[in-house]
């Protein structure tokens, strides 16, 4: 089982998952009738939490990396032991059947120290074959039933432990894949949810609408090229065309929001060239947004006129 082709949909650690997966569940209760209509019921967040605790319940990587390095030591002292074994009964057989001889030959224990752990293993049970075939032989140099019958349980015992480190590999490549894949369902539905979030508040609240989105992922913030222009405008009443009060202007990918002056004039330069989108908001008025074009190293002017605040936005009263 390979797990090269199965890889995580979003570019953060699953820590940043599971915050993110936290702020949805306080969200889907802040903002529940809001969702609802876009289905987001208990049914849906009911699985939403059920994946969320998945994800946050898998054992880490280091665990079953730790798992496989307590295994691998065991797995290399059977090794061992089996080696030191196989050795002494060599040091008998040799006195037996002169080295290169036909006899020591059919042993097999050439280059000991170099054969891999299965090799080890089958020269294990191999020396084992050979020393009953020529027990006779062998028993004055004290070669005996016993000695051979350790020999034979210590490769029995270097198998097992070869097989209890493949299984932990497999079991540890098994919960990456198992990982992966509920981890990418649960930002699917992550995305699902902030989706709705940003599509409500878009035209109504810039900080609801700022609080459902998840940057650095290829869904939203995308890879900026560094290019930047600069933009100026005035902010005023659509009504009177005069200052607002407490005016302030947020624009896509720029950290800190733009305070117009008293005249309600506004500039902000070094501005990515990849916004597009623009929030104005006022005391006792609408939040009103926009799309804006920026052009490398150019100033883009923009003009907004806001208006007065019927009555409080939706979430607000």
């Amino acid at each position: 089982m390979k797990t090269q082709n199965i890889k995580t949909i979003f570019r953060f650690g699953l820590t940043t998952l599971v915050t993110f997966g936290d702020k949805a569940v306080s969200a889907s209760v802040r903002d529940h009738d809001i969702l609802l209509p876009y289905g987001i019921d208990d049914a849906y967040m009911s699985l939403f939490s059920s994946t969320l605790e998945e994800v946050k319940n898998f054992p880490s990587y280091f665990e079953y990396l730790g798992k496989m390095k307590d295994l691998c030591e065991i797995k290399n002292l059977d090794a061992k032991n089996l080696t030191i074994a196989i050795r002494s009964m060599m040091s008998r057989v040799v006195n037996v059947f002169p080295r290169n001889s036909g006899k020591w030959i059919r042993f097999g224990t050439k280059d000991l120290n170099k054969m891999t752990d299965m090799a080890l293993y089958d020269c294990g049970l191999r020396v084992v074959r050979m020393a009953t075939l020529f027990l006779t032989q062998l028993a004055p140099k004290g070669v005996t039933v016993e000695l051979i019958d350790d020999l034979f349980a210590l490769s029995n015992k270097l198998m097992a432990s070869i097989e209890a480190h493949n299984d932990a590999a497999l079991e540890r490549i098994a919960a990456t894949v198992e990982r992966i894949e509920v981890a990418n369902k649960l930002y699917g539905m992550i995305v699902e949810l902030f989706g709705y979030g940003k599509d409500y508040w878009s035209s109504l609240n810039y900080a609801r609408y700022k609080a459902y989105i998840i940057y650095n992922t290829p869904t939203a913030k995308p890879k900026l090229s560094g290019k930047v222009g600069s933009v100026s405008g005035s902010l005023l009443d659509a009504q009177t065309h005069q200052p607002t009060p407490n005016p302030k202007i947020n624009l896509e990918y720029v950290r800190t929001p733009i305070i117009p002056n008293a005249s309600g004039f506004w500039h902000r330069k070094k501005v990515p060239i990849e916004c597009t989108r623009f929030w104005a908001e006022s005391d006792q008025h609408t939040l009103q947004q926009g799309k804006i074009t920026l052009i490398e190293n150019q100033n883009t002017h923009l003009n907004i006129l806001i208006a007065p605040a019927a009555h409080p936005p939706p979430g607000e009263e």
